[in-house]
């Protein structure tokens, strides 16, 4: 997968982490680069339109990853498994499950 995504790739060399509450009293404007910590780079920045098209077909080549066109409409959790009941009114379990969409996720 990387191989085929590192051309559109951008090094991630510098993180800045801005407080953008509005606040009256906000916190510094912080910045990281990877040098500091002895790294070339954090990470790659990829376009999603590159990214997501890769990421189904490596998704869907592989047996063990059940692509799911339906969205979570609740979840819970328990000592083995997490369980999501699906907007299509199917519901599934898993012992592994990815809250991987967006900050705002119920999931996370």
């Amino acid at each position: 997968v990387l191989a085929e995504l590192k051309p559109q790739a951008a090094a991630l060399k510098v993180m800045r982490i801005v407080d953008a509450t509005r606040r009256l009293i906000r916190s510094p404007t912080v910045t990281f680069r990877a040098s500091e910590i002895g790294e070339e780079q954090f990470g790659l920045n990829l376009p999603n339109n590159a990214l997501v098209p890769v990421l189904a077909k490596a998704a869907s080549a592989h047996d063990g990853i059940h692509w799911l066109k339906s969205t979570v409409e609740s979840w819970s959790l328990d000592a083995d498994l997490a369980h999501a009941r699906l907007a299509d009114g199917s519901g599934v379990s898993a012992s592994l499950a990815v809250a991987a969409d967006g900050r705002l996720s119920p999931a996370r």
